[in-house]
C-alpha cells in the first residue's frame, strides 16, 4: 500500500540520518517501492534530492535481501552514486558487457540461471537516464525482464544535455506515460540569487536570468575572455579557488582558461615557470558512428583499436597514426611497425563498445600543484574518467596525484597509459560538468560559440553551483539571445517526420529489416548527392546509376517510395544528424506514415502547403548562401511535384478556392520571389 511505502521510505531515511523526505521525494519512493510496473521513472533537476530519494530505497530493498546495482554512463557519476546511495555501482558498458550473452540469447543455461539467481527480484537504478541512449536503454530492459527484475528505476532531468547515442528514451518513455515521480523541490541552491535563477531557468525565462546576473557580469572584447576568468579566479583566495569551478561551453575554450590560469600561477611563482611536458590524448570521435566517418580521421589523429577486427587485419590494442588518406580507406602508421588500412564504412553498427577510438595528441606541461582530470577509465586502480586530481609531485619519469574525492596517493611511471590520459583541470567544459557540484562558479561564453549556446548547456552550467555564480562573455545581447533561441533540444528518429506531426508510442529498436537497410541505403545517397551540389560538385555518372538504381529499388515496394522519403528528409532540420542518430525501423515508421497521408488528398495538401510555407520562411531566413541554396532545392522539389501530379493541385484548389496558387518559378514566367508571394496564405 502507498502508505505503507511512506512510513517505510520515512523510517529508513530517518535511520541513515537524513532529514524528512520531502513530498515529492517521499512521491519518487513510494512509487518504486508499490508500483506494480517494473519500470518507473524519476524526474527532477540538478540539486533536486533525487538521490537522497532513492537512498533509502537502497537501504529497504538490501534489508529484504534484494540485489541493488546502479548503473551509469560516466563511471564518476556511478560511483557518486554509490557513495550517495549505498548502492553498488557500475558503468552501463561495463554492465552491459558483462551480460552481454545473456541479453542477445547465446548464454549457456548455467550461466543464464547464475544471472538469474544473481539479479531476480533485484532493483536496477539507471543514474542520469537522459544520457543513455536508445540502443543501451533497450539492452537494460531486456535485461531486466530476462531475470525478473523488480524495479528497473530510470532517474534523471530530461531538461540536461541529452545522450550522445542515437536516441532519448528517458524523456520518450515519460511523454508515453509511463510511471513518473516528479522531485520539484530545490535543495542545491542556498542564496537567495541561485534560488531566484533557478527558478528562472524552471521556466525557460533567460532574460530573468540574465537580469539577475547582471551585477555579476563581466563583459569584455570576444579574446580576452578566458584570460578574465583566468585572472578572478586565480585572484580569489586559495581555498576560495577550491570551491569555485570555471565552466566553458566548449573544449577549445576550455584549454585556453586552463593554460591562462597556469599563466596566472606562474606570474605568481605559486607554480614554477617551466613544466614537465606530457604528451596526452585528446577524444575525436565522440560516438560509434562518428568512427565510421570518413571525415573523423585526419593526418596526425591517433588511432586505437578497441575490439578485434579480423576482417580488416587489427586486434584489440592495435595502435596507429594516420599518415594518409586513400578513398575510403585510412593509411595507419603502427606502433609495433608497418602500415595498415582500416576502412571505417566497415566497422560495425551494433557493437556495444567502440570499434576504435581516434585521438588528437597535445601537449600538457605539469607542475607541482595543477589540478588535473582524467580522460579515461582505469577501473583496476579506481580512476575514474572526470575525477579530479592534484600534482604533487612531477618528473624523473613519475607523477604522484592525490585523488580531490578520496584523498589517495597514485604514481603514474612514465609508460603508464594513464599518463596520457590526463588533462588540466582549472576549467572545465559544460558536458564534462554535468553530475557536478560546486559551492561557486565562474562561467565563460563567447557570442562566437553559436552551436554551444544552448538553453540546455545554459541549464547544466548554472545549476552545478550552490552560492554563487559569475558571469565572463564577450557580447552580452548576443549571447543571451543566442541562449534563448536555441533549446539544445537533440533530434531524435521521430523528429525527422517533420513539423505537426504528433509523436508515436516509444518503440525498443528491433533487427534491421531489408526494407530497412534499403531505405537507409536512399536516404544516404540522396544526402551525398545534396552535399556534393551544395559544395558545386556534380554526380558521376556512375553515382548518378547508384541513386537511380538505389530509388527504383524501394520504389518497388510501392509507388512514390523514394519521392515520399524525399519528403521526409526535406522536412528535417539536419537530415544527415537525424539519420545518424535513428533508431532502427525510426526511418521506415515515419516514410510509411507520408506514404498513407498520399491516399488522403485532404492531409497531402495540408501536409504540401506547410511544407512549402516551410521552406520559404527557411529561404527567408538564410544566412548562409549554402542554408538558401537547400532551402530554394525544396521549393524546385515541391513545384516539381505540383507539375508531375494534377490530383494534388486539383485537392490544394478545393482547399482554397478562394485563392489559387500561383506558380509563378524559374521558366514559368515570373520570379522566384513571385512565387513565394503566391503561396503565402
Amino acid at each position: 500500500m502507498p502508505v505503507d511505502a511512506a512510513v517505510r521510505a520515512q523510517e529508513a531515511a530517518r535511520d541513515l540520518g537524513l532529514r524528512r523526505l520531502n513530498p515529492g521525494q517521499e512521491a519518487a519512493a513510494v512509487l518504486v517501492l508499490s508500483s506494480s510496473d517494473r519500470v518507473v521513472n524519476v524526474q527532477g533537476g540538478a540539486g533536486r534530492g533525487k538521490s537522497a530519494a532513492l537512498a533509502p530505497i537502497v537501504a529497504i530493498a538490501k534489508a529484504e535481501g534484494r540485489t541493488v546495482i546502479g548503473v551509469a554512463v560516466a563511471s564518476r557519476t556511478a560511483a557518486q552514486l554509490g557513495r550517495d546511495t549505498g548502492a553498488d555501482t557500475s558503468t552501463i558498458a561495463r554492465f552491459l558487457a558483462r551480460h552481454t550473452r545473456v541479453i542477445d540469447g547465446t548464454a549457456r543455461p548455467a550461466q543464464v540461471a547464475r544471472v538469474k539467481a544473481e539479479l531476480a527480484g533485484a532493483v536496477i537504478i539507471v543514474e542520469e537516464a537522459s544520457q543513455v541512449g536508445t540502443r543501451d536503454m533497450e539492452r537494460i530492459v531486456r535485461l531486466s525482464n530476462i531475470v525478473d527484475a523488480a524495479r528497473l528505476v530510470q532517474t534523471g532531468d530530461i531538461r540536461q544535455l541529452g545522450a550522445i547515442d542515437a536516441g532519448k528514451p528517458f524523456e520518450a518513455s515519460q511523454q508515453a506515460g509511463h510511471a513518473t515521480a516528479h522531485v520539484t523541490e530545490n535543495l542545491r541552491s542556498r542564496s537567495g540569487q541561485m534560488k531566484a535563477i533557478t527558478a528562472a531557468l524552471d521556466r525557460k525565462d533567460t532574460g530573468s536570468v540574465f537580469a539577475l546576473l547582471k551585477s555579476d557580469t563581466v563583459e569584455v572584447p570576444g579574446t580576452h575572455v578566458t584570460s578574465t576568468v583566468a585572472a578572478r579566479w586565480a585572484a580569489l583566495p586559495r581555498e576560495e579557488r577550491d570551491a569555485t569551478l570555471l565552466l566553458t561551453g566548449g573544449r577549445a575554450m576550455r584549454t585556453e582558461a586552463n593554460l591562462a590560469v597556469q599563466a596566472e600561477l606562474k606570474a605568481t611563482g605559486e607554480i614554477a615557470g617551466t613544466g614537465t611536458p606530457f604528451t596526452v590524448l585528446d577524444r575525436v570521435n565522440a560516438t560509434r558512428e562518428g568512427a565510421r566517418q570518413m571525415r573523423a580521421y585526419q593526418p596526425g589523429h591517433i588511432v586505437e583499436v578497441r575490439t578485434d577486427l579480423p576482417a580488416q587485419g587489427l586486434v584489440r590494442g592495435d595502435r596507429g597514426v594516420v599518415t594518409g588518406i586513400e578513398g575510403d580507406r585510412v593509411r595507419l602508421t603502427m606502433a609495433a611497425g608497418g602500415d595498415k588500412l582500416l576502412r571505417p564504412a566497415r566497422l560495425a553498427k551494433n557493437l556495444d563498445r567502440d570499434a576504435v577510438s581516434i585521438y588528437a595528441s597535445k601537449q600538457v606541461e605539469l607542475h607541482r600543484g595543477d589540478r588535473i582530470r582524467w580522460t579515461d577509465n582505469d577501473p583496476d586502480r579506481g580512476l575514474d574518467n572526470g575525477v579530479m586530481a592534484r600534482v604533487e609531485e612531477v618528473g624523473r619519469g613519475r607523477l604522484v596525484v592525490s585523488s580531490r574525492d578520496d584523498g589517495i596517493v597514485r604514481e603514474i611511471h612514465s609508460g603508464d597509459r594513464m599518463a596520457e590520459r590526463l588533462d588540466l583541470a582549472y576549467a572545465i567544459n559544460v558536458h564534462v560538468a554535468q553530475g557536478v557540484t560546486t559551492e561557486h562558479g565562474i562561467v565563460a561564453l563567447r557570442s562566437s560559440e553559436r552551436k554551444l549556446l544552448t538553453e540546455r548547456s545554459f541549464l547544466v552550467a548554472l545549476t552545478r553551483v550552490a552560492d554563487r555564480v559569475a558571469l565572463v562573455l564577450d557580447e552580452g545581447r548576443k549571447v543571451e539571445r543566442g541562449i534563448a533561441r536555441n533549446a539544445g533540444d537533440k533530434t531524435s528518429a521521430l523528429d525527422v517526420a517533420g513539423r505537426g506531426q504528433a509523436p508515436g508510442a516509444i518503440r525498443l529498436p528491433e533487427a534491421r529489416s531489408p526494407l530497412d537497410r534499403a531505405l537507409d541505403h536512399y536516404a544516404h545517397l540522396f544526402l551525398a548527392a545534396e552535399r556534393m551540389r551544395e559544395e558545386g560538385g556534380r554526380l558521376s555518372p556512375a553515382e548518378t546509376r547508384d541513386l537511380a538504381a538505389a530509388a527504383a529499388a524501394i520504389d518497388r515496394v510501392r509507388p512514390h517510395a523514394a519521392e515520399d522519403l524525399r519528403i521526409v528528409l526535406d522536412r528535417s532540420p539536419d537530415p544527415a544528424r537525424g539519420l545518424e542518430q535513428a533508431a532502427p525501423g525510426a526511418l521506415r515508421q515515419v516514410w510509411a506514415e507520408e506514404g498513407r497521408a498520399r491516399t488522403d488528398p485532404r492531409t497531402y495538401a495540408d501536409r504540401f502547403v506547410a511544407d512549402w510555407r516551410a521552406a520559404s520562411d527557411d529561404r527567408g531566413k538564410a544566412e548562409t548562401w549554402r542554408s538558401e541554396d537547400r532551402a530554394e532545392r525544396r521549393l524546385e522539389r515541391l513545384e516539381d511535384r505540383m507539375m508531375r501530379q494534377p490530383a494534388l493541385e486539383k485537392a490544394l484548389d478545393a482547399r482554397m478556392p478562394e485563392q489559387q496558387l500561383r506558380m509563378e518559378g524559374p521558366g514559368m514566367g515570373g520570379s522566384g520571389r513571385d512565387r513565394d508571394q503566391g503561396m503565402e496564405l
